[in-house]
């Protein structure tokens, strides 16, 4: 039982809620802990972000030893966020910082570490914060880990529970933004989600009657099984899709377009899963050519190379000998519009609440580019002007700037039946 608890974590929520085979399967392969570099400084960032909550750290001083910069500056923005969403509590608020939250109800020695959790008995509101430090976007809406959060804290704080009606989640990512992204539902939603789903899952797993259902959240939720590229199931999945491509598509020698869509969504299913299988084929078999083995169909190449000087002091003189002037010798860059919004809130320069009106006048938005992701993402879609909206936007304002005498030419065009004459050949016409 235990050891199903460690892995039944609200962090990893998201792995077993919809693969319920996964928990058992990394018992039985002996994974243990795989920290990375990266999630020891998500550690680190969130250990300071406590004592800066605190006041135990002046954010306006020099950065504190033990953290670089970069990440100090990133915690600094969330705390900001954080403390922005207590501005809009009462006065009565209870705030808990790493507030442990026990789930024996369910499990026994389960439990997790919520960032911070504010109770407001005025607005009876349940306030769930978590700090994201990586660079994967996480979702806010309907969490599982702050939805498990909410539940575990509401069941027990009994007293909590009898009067709460709604509860904010919500998610500080520093790397994405520097605000917080909310979802807000009542708490009988909550609690139906618990009934329904959430300790059915449980029952299942501690059942032992998982299964396997690879996905999206395999490499997006970092599964120690598929990570260690143990999970057989996935791996068919995949075996079998790849069969599919090589074997039935390419020998018709066609590349599968619109009417195979079906079989790009399976194959887009395991993105991630590919891209690793294929990134550790290439590693092994370059592995293999280092040692002198032959690889049938590649070759060892060298990269582009580079230079750079020996001895920069000793490159500064024969610059200066050479009659290279100070401001060619050096080269000078503006910081960008975030950095220097960091560094102008982090010195007190810039009110948090009003830095989009204070900071605007200096910077201009650069759209991104247009990006297929999975519906789950929380950024919102892209829309397209339909071809009505096209029509209409180039005879906007057309009739004050153009005349036609001795015609009916606008209104001849506008109401000329579909049949004779359709949607793009008016848009060819009118272009032309």
């Amino acid at each position: 039982m235990a050891e199903h608890s460690k892995l039944l974590s609200p962090s990893a929520s998201g792995l077993w809620l919809n693969c319920t085979a996964m928990p058992q399967a990394v018992i039985d392969a002996n994974l243990g802990d795989q920290s990375s570099e990266a999630s020891s400084m998500g550690t680190l960032q969130h250990s300071f972000a406590e004592r800066l909550w605190k006041g135990e750290i002046d954010p306006r001083g020099p950065t504190p030893d033990g953290i670089p910069e970069q990440e100090w500056n990133e915690v600094i923005i969330a705390v900001s966020a954080a403390k922005d969403i207590l501005k809009g509590c009462s006065k009565i608020a209870v705030v808990y910082l790493e507030k442990r939250v026990d789930m024996k109800g369910w499990r026994e020695d389960c439990f997790g570490t919520a960032d911070i959790i504010i109770w407001d008995s005025e607005s009876k509101k349940l306030y769930i914060i978590d700090y994201k430090f990586g660079r994967v976007r996480v979702n806010c809406i309907n969490n599982s880990q702050l939805k498990v959060y909410g539940i575990a804290f509401l069941e027990e704080h009994p007293e909590i529970d009898a009067v709460v009606e709604r509860v904010a989640m919500s998610i500080i990512q520093p790397k994405i933004g520097h605000g917080s992204a909310t979802f807000e539902d009542n708490v009988e939603s909550l609690r139906k989600w618990d009934r329904e789903v959430l300790s059915k899952v449980q029952k299942t797993i501690l059942d032992g009657k998982g299964t396997f259902n690879p996905g999206p959240w395999c490499g997006e939720k970092y599964c120690k099984l598929y990570k260690a590229g143990k999970c057989q199931k996935s791996n068919d999945n995949i075996d079998s899709l790849i069969d599919d491509y090589f074997f039935e598509d390419l020998t018709q020698k066609e590349i599968p377009r619109r009417d195979n869509m079906s079989f790009f969504l399976k194959l887009m299913r395991y993105e991630t899963a590919i891209k690793n299988l294929t990134a550790t084929a290439f590693s092994v078999a370059t592995e293999m050519a280092l040692n002198g083995e032959n690889v049938p169909g590649y070759k060892l190449v060298l990269g582009k190379g580079k230079r750079s000087w020996t001895n920069e002091v000793e490159a500064e003189s024969f610059l200066k000998k050479k009659g290279v002037p100070v401001a060619a010798r050096y080269k000078q860059t503006l910081i960008t519009a975030p950095q220097a919004e960091t560094y102008l809130k982090k010195e007190g320069k810039l009110d948090t609440e009003k830095a989009k009106e204070q900071f605007s006048a200096q910077v201009q938005w650069v759209e991104g580019q247009k990006i297929l992701v999975h519906e789950d993402d929380p950024r919102e879609a892209v829309s397209f002007a339909s071809v009505d909206d096209v029509i209409d936007g180039l005879f906007e304002g057309l009739t004050d700037h153009v005349t036609v005498e001795g015609s009916d030419f606008l209104d001849d065009l506008l109401n000329e039946p579909a049949e004779e004459k359709g949607d793009d050949d008016l848009l060819s016409s009118l272009l032309e």
